[in-house]
């Protein structure tokens, strides 16, 4: 906390605004060269709030968001922590530092693009904490099942079991919490799935990834590992092949 009219005003400004950290539990980055200079750019335009700056990289096949607040924001730094990925899908993790009338600091940044064609596109944005942390940690696992090439064809999507659209899920057997429950895709080449849980503009996403020749079994997510935000949420689930091709399950709401 800072205080302006402080004599160590400027001193703790340049503190909080210093070159941006990145967690030291990353492991190796293994990003595509032609995505290293775009990343931070991307990274910028969503902590600013800047939606002509995002929608040059947009994916037609993301969410609709809306920012949680109008107040200005201004990127002082980005630093890339590192991504993974092979030349069709990538996750990426970055620090930004910010300012903004009340506040300044740094935040960690989550992107995730695909490059369908000819150019990378913005699938998916987070400063959701388990998107930055957990999600960012499995992300070399999931792409150590990545490979070049191209799919044969999309795989089938995941169908969504419960809840029904608009609903919350219910707890069942004296449970604390109910869960939001998917059948996986049936075709043989996915390798992951991601279950994408999306707020305002922030997005708290979840990996899954079944073994070779086992069971196929239903997909959940407890709803104990979301938050309250008393807004609207929408989810969904991707099915990721082996070339990193995405098919996705049909989208529903729910109050939390």
């Amino acid at each position: 906390m800072g205080v302006r009219r402080s004599s160590n005003d400027a001193a703790a400004k340049a503190l909080a605004l210093r070159s941006p950290s990145c967690p030291a539990t990353l492991p190796a980055s293994q990003l595509p060269a032609d995505l290293a200079s775009i990343a931070p750019a991307v990274a910028r335009a969503y902590v600013q709030n800047d939606p002509n700056g995002l929608a040059t990289y947009f994916d037609p096949d993301r969410l609709p968001t809306a920012p949680r607040s109008a107040e200005s924001t201004e990127t002082e730094d980005v630093r890339l922590c590192g991504g993974w990925g092979n030349d069709r899908l990538s996750i990426v993790r970055l620090t930004a530092s910010y300012t903004t009338s009340n506040s300044l600091g740094e935040v960690p940044v989550l992107l995730v693009l695909r490059k369908p064609s000819s150019r990378w596109q913005l699938l998916s944005a987070a400063r959701d904490p388990v998107s930055t942390t957990a999600f960012a940690l499995s992300a070399p696992l999931l792409a150590a099942k990545l490979s070049s090439g191209r799919s044969a064809a999309l795989p089938l999507s995941a169908r969504l079991i419960a809840p029904a659209d608009g609903e919350y899920p219910k707890p069942r057997n004296n449970e604390r919490f109910g869960d939001f429950v998917w059948e996986p895709s049936s075709s043989d080449d996915v390798v992951a799935e991601v279950a994408e849980f999306s707020y305002f503009d922030d997005a708290r996403l979840f990996a899954t990834m079944p073994s070779p020749g086992g069971p196929q079994l239903s997909g959940r997510v407890s709803a104990g590992s979301l938050w309250s935000t008393r807004s609207r949420w929408t989810w969904r689930v991707w099915s990721i092949t082996r070339a990193g091709d995405v098919a996705f399950s049909d989208a529903r709401t729910f109050p939390n």
